[in-house]
């Protein structure tokens, strides 16, 4: 137990720091003391440390105790943002730095080891975003590690050995490495980015090639001529997305998304046309080339959702081979390693809490339309944050029951992605009518449970719409939506 960890067992209430006399001091102290003689298991050294950072750091203590990023990841919590009211100007950079390298140091580094031995990229970049807090000595270790997780994928690139490499194709592992943007990290992308290319020419797994080149777009260089390089490649590999059957792949999800939006230019613009009596314009921009082309992605699309659903549903048991099980995976981290943000985050963003409340682990795909974006792992009896909606646009969910998360194949896996099978996770042992869940798409305004009784999956709370669902009534008010 760490230092914020141990403040939010003995839920003290952090408004109450703000003006904070010896009297409170005091009595905070002998609430401390008193903790730990009702827990014998906390470390004496723990308990004094509270008190002094009480007494002699209170500002940056203050700090970390509003700011987000740092006080979940220490307490290993999922606040939404709502919990925090952050101070202005209440303690400069320094003082958190000092702070973090004198109670929090060791925690620090045991945290970020952690994620970036399971790749839980999204996470690290999270928390990276607050490395101006850190000590200089520990941003320079972890631009190390980083830049040897990019050497280990340069090595396991040479030996044509691919797993254990995925994260590569982690838009989320560049916007890591761009935190310690520097000459020497350029340099290693320019190796990568090499060595990726030879790949892709020479065809040596071109949809991995493809997914590298595509996700590396995102780091930012220090090098001009690298960054036109990399956002290049990233136009060239999006154009080409379809030609070689790649699987479910991030391209044709992001061409899709893009067609989405054409598809809203045009129907805008016809509206716009109808009510100036002219269809000229909206046949000049949108000729019937174009609308063809947009036709023949959608139905693309819908036939590679549903590949995919039955890529996760209606595998043989019998028949599993090159089993990896996925044990580390936690919650909050992407299930689905293909998984792209559709929408951006802004302030406008609404987030909602997904509480799992059944007995199954549980996998939340949003899409936007008919379109799949990020995923969510959410163990059983866990909670994750995820964003509801944006200013512009609705997110819907669709969820996917299971246990034992793993990587696998069969015989029948062939003909779901015309042999190029991208090596996603997906549960051993499905839970009851899974593959029925995963057809229902709901959307939520609020915080919502998942529930299980009697076979049956439920989504209950305020602001929850399912228009395929069964609806029954709480006797709590709140409204249910039967799955199944």
């Amino acid at each position: 137990m760490n230092l914020l960890a141990f403040f939010e067992t003995l839920e003290i209430g952090r408004e109450s720091l703000s003006q904070l006399d010896e009297n409170g001091l005091i009595r905070i102290e002998k609430q401390v003391h008193l903790q730990r003689k009702l827990n014998p298991d906390i470390d004496m050294n723990l308990a004094n440390a509270m008190v002094s950072a009480l007494r002699s750091d209170g500002r940056a203590f203050r700090f970390v105790l509003e700011n987000r990023s740092l006080y979940n990841f220490f307490t290993g919590k999922i606040h939404p943002p709502n919990y925090f009211k952050p101070m202005a100007a209440d303690a400069n950079a320094e003082e958190v730095s000092a702070f973090i390298d004198k109670y929090l140091r060791d925690d620090l580094l045991l945290g970020i080891d952690r994620m970036l031995v399971a790749n839980q990229y999204e996470d690290l970049d999270e928390i990276l975003s607050e490395n101006e807090y850190f000590p200089e000595d520990i941003r320079f270790t972890i631009s190390r590690k980083l830049q040897g997780k990019i050497d280990f994928g340069v090595g396991r690139m040479v030996q044509k050995k691919y797993d254990g490499i995925q994260f590569l194709k982690f838009r989320t592992f560049y916007n890591c490495i761009s935190h310690f943007s520097s000459v020497d990290t350029d340099k290693k992308i320019n190796t990568l980015l090499d060595i990726t290319a030879d790949h892709y020419n020479a065809k040596k797994n071109t949809s991995f090639a493809r997914g590298v080149m595509i996700a590396m777009s995102h780091y930012q260089t220090h090098d001009e001529e690298l960054q036109r390089v990399l956002i290049s490649n990233h136009a060239i590999m999006t154009s080409s997305s379809g030609k070689s059957g790649s699987g479910f792949s991030m391209n044709w999800r992001i061409v899709a998304f893009v067609v989405f939006f054409l598809i809203k230019i045009m129907v805008i613009g016809s509206k716009c046309s109808n009510d100036s009596g002219s269809n000229y314009e909206i046949n000049n921009q949108l000729n019937e080339q174009v609308r063809n082309q947009i036709v023949e992605i959608k139905k693309n699309v819908e036939a590679k959702n549903e590949g995919f659903r039955d890529y996760l549903t209606a595998f043989d048991s019998a028949s599993i081979s090159e089993l990896k099980a996925m044990d580390t995976i936690t919650t909050g981290q992407q299930a689905f390693e293909n998984s792209v943000s559709l929408m951006p985050e802004s302030e406008n963003a609404k987030k909602a809490i997904i509480e799992n409340k059944t007995p199954y682990d549980l996998v939340l795909v949003q899409y936007v339309g008919k379109f799949m974006g990020k995923s969510c792992y959410v163990k059983k009896g866990e909670s994750a944050q995820v964003m509801a909606s944006t200013s512009e646009n609705n997110l819907e969910f669709r969820m996917y029951f299971g246990t034992q998360p793993a990587r696998f194949t069969t015989a029948s896996d062939a003909n779901l992605s015309g042999g190029d099978l991208l090596y996603e996770m997906r549960f051993r042992q499905l839970a009851p009518n899974a593959p029925v869940v995963l057809e229902k798409k709901f959307s939520i305004a609020k915080d919502v449970t998942v529930e299980f009784a009697n076979d049956r999956f439920m989504i209950v709370g305020e602001g929850v719409k399912c228009d395929d669902c069964f609806p029954s009534v709480s006797n709590s008010g709140k409204r249910i939506n039967r799955l199944n």
